[in-house]
């Protein structure tokens, strides 16, 4: 599958985290400049994924380990060290991901012990030209399906 554009989400309590993610020369995704972040209210979070996917994925270079090892801005942000962290205090993870044809939403398991692990297999698939604000009904619809549980 050639993926096009990768928008990362992290929803946590009544906030949702997007980093601007950069992709490296060697194809791997890496937190880089910014960070947005957006309520829950639809209409925000429809114009802050707007945002994300302007930025696009730019290229940087492969990271070092010493950068690695930092904390992410999202993990900056949530006071946590870690993905491992992230999942204990109930962090979900979307991930958008556009190709030729489609636009795929997977999200991390319910009950993960790691907000890294995303479930590929149950993405959501939709026609690659679906509007932020149909994205983000499905980003809320999944959050509001957990609290349910």
């Amino acid at each position: 599958m050639n993926v096009k554009l990768r928008v990362m989400l992290y929803a946590h309590k009544d906030q949702v985290y997007i980093p601007i993610l950069g992709i490296s020369d060697q194809g791997f995704p890496y937190d880089t400049a910014e960070l947005l972040i957006s309520s829950l209210d639809r209409a925000k979070l429809s114009k802050t994924i707007d945002k994300a996917i302007s930025y696009g994925n730019p290229k940087i270079p492969h990271p070092t380990q010493e950068e690695f090892r930092k904390r992410t801005r999202v993990q900056t942000a949530l006071g946590t060290s870690s993905s491992k962290t992230m999942a204990k205090r109930g962090v979900v993870t979307f991930m958008l991901y556009w190709t030729n044809e489609n636009l795929y939403i997977a999200f991390s398991p319910e009950s993960t012990k790691d907000v890294q692990l995303i479930n590929y297999t149950n993405a959501i698939r939709l026609p690659r030209d679906t509007a932020s604000e149909i994205i983000a009904t499905r980003v809320l619809a999944e959050l509001e399906s957990r609290k349910e549980q």
